[in-house]
């Protein structure tokens, strides 16, 4: 838990009374902003909200309209998962930090791509000054040969949970989305301390053409179409 309130104050927003606490729900306690949620297991059977420096209940302040429960992407034992070492997620974090310092606009970090295959996970860079591909694991549990699970997420956004994770000091488990807007799930491996970890929104990617090299243009314009096509069918 120590570490959690480390780092809590880099994901709330100050600005908001619901997303400047800490959030304790079923056994977990949540922070989290527009963009990401951090979450580990509480032995204290709080339920409510909870200011993140005094720890004190935060009056008249409702749980977010958003359910913790469904925030979290579900996962079972078929979903399609690699284990990341700690000296990896370390390696990681300096890829994106170079993404992020090569981005042309600095009030938004470039986009990198996460890609499932079955022979293990690779991020990619492709940004205007930048090029990379970094290779985190060997091996992609249930998920056959010759599928893929994609997405994009913005550098600066993820180098800050991975920094997190980082200092849990432990092997981690990235759970590949079901489409290519689904958010980023990464939990704690086990055995660990304390069940912890994280939730990343995806980002719509935009020039399909850049990232030709990495993944098939046709596979890509499938993945956009099928979540068009889903859109309008919601």
């Amino acid at each position: 838990m120590l570490t959690f309130m480390k780092n809590v104050k880099k994901f709330i927003r100050k600005d908001s009374p619901v997303l400047s606490a800490i959030h304790y729900h079923a056994g977990r306690a949540y922070a989290t902003n527009a963009y990401s949620l951090v979450w580990i297991e509480d032995s204290t059977a709080r339920e409510g909200v909870f200011d993140a420096e005094s720890g004190v209940p935060v009056e008249d302040v409702k749980m977010p309209t958003i359910s913790f429960d469904k925030a979290v992407p579900k996962v079972d034992e078929n979903s399609a998962y690699v284990i990341v070492g700690n000296d990896e997620l370390t390696q990681l974090l300096s890829v994106l930090k170079s993404v992020d310092a090569c981005a042309p606009n600095r009030k938004d970090s470039d986009s990198v791509m996460l890609v499932w295959r079955a022979s293990g996970l690779t991020v990619y860079a492709r940004g205007a000054s930048l090029r990379a591909a970094y290779s985190l694991s060997g091996k992609t549990e249930n998920l056959a040969d010759g599928a893929l699970r994609l997405a994009m997420f913005n550098a600066r956004l993820l180098s800050v949970l991975i920094d997190y994770l980082r200092q849990r000091k432990g092997a981690t488990q990235f759970y590949a989305p079901q489409r290519i807007i689904s958010p980023l799930r990464v939990d704690m491996a086990h055995p660990c301390a304390k069940p912890s970890g994280i939730v990343l929104a995806a980002q719509r990617l935009k020039d399909v053409a850049c990232w030709a090299d990495v993944v098939p243009e046709d596979v890509l314009c499938r993945c956009i179409e099928n979540v068009q096509n889903g859109s309008k069918s919601a």
